[in-house]
């Protein structure tokens, strides 16, 4: 996959262009099922696959005051993408001036000048150009004008819930980890630098990890069972989510991660979660001993989680 980051850096191809256009914040089912349907195409005609996204997401340009936490991390996304067997992935920098275009200008400017793609493909619901003021119907009535086909891939539901970026955010912020997951078609994760705590894990017999995360969406305070990937090695663990109010009432907003096995170094290393399962609430016991014995359920519970899951 190559990699194009903005759209100056852009050459015309001479073989026949897919595109599919988008945020694809989490690159959740219905993103794949629009990826999948565009490189089918593309192979079909002998022609080249690509994704056309934005960074930053446009939100953040319209309403800085109000920024929207992702699903992934622009390097995640480029991560996830180039599993797809894409050939091209344009990054195009989202600004005033993009943001103020008329549905016919990006089309004809973008789309047609400057990418001269062939076919298009987007879900339905599409919006595009100045206060998402083009839809679908008028996205294909530009196609027509402009000589490139519009491919409409109809929308996912699962269990009668449309499947949308801004729906598994909802889902992630209500601890619902397990349907966040099923939505995503894979396992909702946060990368964060290992920082210095208080010790007091190391004390007790369970030595933790406390992660600096980057702006994403972030789950609800709560102990979750989790995967833990550092340096392409997998552990299962625990991570609790809040305040740590055992020991301090007033604590500020924090990750604490207990590996199981993992007895290295790992101080100022980035780890990637994983959340599996949210299995219960933080709460304040009355002494470190009381919380030593919950600890001991929960590990438990993460074992039992590993055996119903291996192969």
């Amino acid at each position: 996959m190559i990699v194009i980051r903005g759209l100056h850096n852009f050459r015309r191809i001479s073989s026949d262009l897919c595109l599919s256009m988008g945020n694809f914040d989490g690159l959740h089912l219905g993103h794949q099922k629009i990826i999948r349907k565009m490189m089918e195409r593309a192979s079909e005609i002998g022609g080249k696959g690509m994704i056309f996204t934005f960074n930053p997401h446009p939100r953040w340009v319209l309403a800085p005051d109000e920024p929207t936490l992702l699903l992934t991390t622009l390097h995640e996304r480029i991560e996830r993408l180039s599993k797809w067997g894409l050939d091209i992935l344009l990054l195009a920098r989202f600004d005033r001036r993009l943001a103020t275009l008329d549905p016919e200008p990006f089309v004809q400017k973008i789309l047609v000048d400057t990418l001269g793609i062939r076919e298009v493909f987007v879900g339905e619901g599409f919006t595009f150009g100045r206060n998402r003021s083009g839809t679908l119907t008028h996205l294909k009535t530009l196609g027509e004008k402009y000589g490139f086909v519009v491919n409409q891939v109809e929308l996912m539901e699962i269990d009668g819930e449309v499947i949308s970026s801004s729906l598994i955010r909802n889902h992630i912020q209500a601890g619902q980890i397990e349907k966040a997951n099923h939505f995503l078609g894979h396992e909702y994760g946060i990368t964060g630098k290992v920082i210095r705590g208080s010790g007091r894990g190391w004390h007790m017999g369970y030595p933790t990890a406390n992660l600096k995360v980057v702006s994403k969406v972030v789950p609800p305070q709560g102990v979750y069972l989790v995967k833990i990937i550092w340096k392409n090695r997998i552990w299962h663990g625990l991570a609790n989510l809040g305040t740590k109010p055992t020991f301090d009432r007033d604590g500020d907003m924090g990750i604490e991660v207990y590996i199981l096995g993992l007895h290295e170094d790992i101080y100022g290393e980035k780890l990637q979660l994983s959340f599996e399962k949210r299995i219960r609430d933080e709460k304040a016991f009355p002494c470190a001993e009381d919380l030593i014995e919950q600890i001991k359920h929960d590990i438990d519970k993460v074992h039992q989680w590993i055996n119903e899951h291996s192969c």
